[in-house]
């Protein structure tokens, strides 16, 4: 099973973006034993273009 923790810098994580994180989250649960503990810490940042 694995626990994770999202964090939004620069961007509000919305329930779409926290469904999409954990949907990839679970596909990779495969290559880990049932019994691993995970952690998965995502970290989404935004650079904002600067002009002038």
């Amino acid at each position: 099973m694995i626990k994770y923790s999202i964090r939004g810098e620069n961007l509000e994580v919305t329930e779409a973006i926290r469904d999409y994180v954990v949907s990839k989250l679970e596909k990779i649960e495969k290559y880990f034993q049932a019994e691993q503990e995970l952690d998965a810490r995502v970290n989404l940042k935004v650079y904002r273009e600067k002009n002038g």
